[in-house]
C-alpha cells in the first residue's frame, strides 16, 4: 500500500507505456530518437548538440511537475505519481521545426552556426580569427546594419537582400558579402560598430572566458561551497542567493536519511519494476 498524499517521480527514457518503455536511453541516442539530431550541424555533416540536452530538459521538466504537484496537495490533501520521459519532455523544444513539417513539408536545414531560415544571423569571423554574432531578423535593423555597421549602404537597394524574403532566398550569397566585410577587420571593432548601430550582437567565448565574463562576475553567479574535500567553485541556480551558505554532501551522506523518509511515508514495497522503472 502507499500513502495517499506521497508524490513519487519516475524518470526514464520513453516512459511507462508505449512500444520504447524498454528501450535503454542515453542522451545521444535520444537527441537522435526526437529528431534533435539532425536539427545541429553542417550539411551532410549533422551533430550532437554539446550539451547533454535531454538530460537537462527532462530534469528541469521533473522539477516543474513535482513543485505543480506539491502546490495540487496543498489544495486536494492527494498526491501523484508523476511519469516524466526524457522523449516526451524533448519534444516540446522542438519548436518551430515541427510546424513548418505538417504545413509546409520542410525538414531544418543543416546550418552550421548560422540560422536555419534568417540571414545574416550567426557568428561571422574577424579578422583576429575571433567570432562576432550577429542578429539582423528585420528589414529595419537590416537599414541600421547595412549603413551604420557595415558602411554599406548600397545593400539596402540590391533587390537580393533588400528584405527578409530576400534575404532568405539569397541566404548563401548574403553569408558570403557579410563574411567578407567582417573578415576585414578585428572583432572588437564590430562589436563597437554594431553596438553603435543598435543591432543585436555579441562575442562567441570560450567556457574560460565565460568564466570570467563580466556580467557574470556582476551578477556573482559564480560562487563557493563547501565539501568534505574543502572548497569548490560552482554556478548557482538564478534562483538561489549569492550570500547563500552552500554545501556539497560526501557521498552516501543522505542514505540513510533518505530511507527513514520512505519509511515514514509508509511505502512498503518499492514499485514493481514492470510498472515503474527509473532513469
Amino acid at each position: 500500500s502507499t500513502n495517499s498524499t506521497l508524490i513519487y517521480c519516475s524518470i526514464s527514457g520513453f516512459g511507462q507505456d508505449g512500444p520504447f518503455r524498454d528501450v535503454k536511453s542515453y542522451d545521444l541516442s535520444l537527441q537522435g530518437e526526437t529528431g534533435i539530431l539532425l536539427t545541429n550541424g553542417y550539411p551532410g555533416h549533422p551533430a550532437k548538440v554539446g550539451l547533454p540536452i535531454t538530460d537537462l530538459i527532462v530534469g528541469g521538466t521533473a522539477t516543474t511537475a513535482i513543485l505543480s504537484a506539491l502546490y495540487e496537495r496543498d489544495r486536494t490533501q492527494t498526491g501523484r505519481y508523476l511519469d516524466i520521459a526524457m522523449f516526451d519532455a524533448a519534444l516540446p523544444w522542438l519548436g518551430y521545426f515541427p510546424h513548418h513539417s505538417w504545413h509546409s513539408g520542410q525538414e531544418p536545414p543543416l546550418s552550421g552556426m548560422r540560422h536555419q531560415y534568417l540571414c545574416p544571423v550567426g557568428p561571422y569571423l574577424a579578422s583576429d580569427d575571433r567570432y562576432v554574432s550577429i542578429v539582423v531578423a528585420d528589414d529595419r535593423s537590416w537599414d541600421k546594419f547595412c549603413t551604420i555597421a557595415m558602411d554599406k549602404p548600397e545593400w539596402i537597394q540590391d533587390a537580393r537582400m533588400a528584405t527578409v524574403a530576400a534575404r532568405q532566398a539569397n541566404h548563401d550569397l548574403v553569408d558570403e558579402m557579410v563574411g567578407e566585410v567582417i573578415a576585414g577587420a578585428p572583432r572588437d571593432v564590430w562589436l563597437q560598430r554594431l553596438a553603435r548601430a543598435g543591432v543585436p550582437h555579441g562575442s562567441v567565448r570560450t567556457i574560460a572566458e565565460v568564466l570570467t565574463h563580466p556580467q557574470a562576475i556582476a551578477r556573482r553567479m559564480f560562487v563557493e561551497a563547501q565539501s568534505p574535500v574543502g572548497p569548490l567553485p560552482l554556478v548557482r541556480s538564478p534562483l538561489g542567493h549569492p550570500d547563500a551558505q552552500r554545501r556539497l554532501p560526501a557521498l552516501g551522506e543522505h542514505t540513510a536519511q533518505a530511507r527513514a523518509l520512505v519509511a515514514e511515508t509508509a511505502l512498503v514495497d518499492e514499485p514493481d519494476e514492470s510498472t515503474a522503472r527509473h532513469a
